[in-house]
């Protein structure tokens, strides 16, 4: 079993109090650590996930969800360079909803390409 600590980059809602390392139970209780990633308005910015990356260097660090509901290949593509440039992450999860839902990459031709084009290969 590997235990993630899996806070969003930011507090949602943003304020005092409601950011990450409030809540981070400390090294030695967990595994690895990630960020939940979307991209729901096509307007993406990986610095808030660039800072949870650096957060804490010796652990490994995952996407345990990540996905669009908008088709946006660039963001596609960006997520896909942020993953190849940082060898510390250790595992992504697109998640799909249900066909016709939001979510479902099966509506996004372009973003459906661009995963083939520049996610599938990361498991190569």
């Amino acid at each position: 079993m590997t235990v993630v600590f899996n806070p969003l980059a930011v507090g949602v809602p943003d304020v005092p109090g409601n950011h990450y390392r409030d809540y981070f139970p400390g090294l030695k209780y967990v595994d690895a650590y990630g960020n939940n990633y979307y991209d729901t308005s096509g307007v993406y910015a990986f610095h808030r996930t660039e800072e949870l990356y650096k957060a804490y260097p010796g652990k490994p660090f995952m996407f345990p969800e990540w996905g669009l509901t908008v088709d946006d290949p660039a963001y596609v593509q960006a997520f896909a360079r942020f993953v190849r440039r940082h060898s510390r992450v250790r595992f992504i999860s697109f998640f799909n909803g249900p066909a016709g839902s939001a979510y479902d990459l099966g509506g996004k031709p372009r973003s459906r390409a661009a995963y083939r084009r520049f996610i599938v290969p990361l498991s190569r």
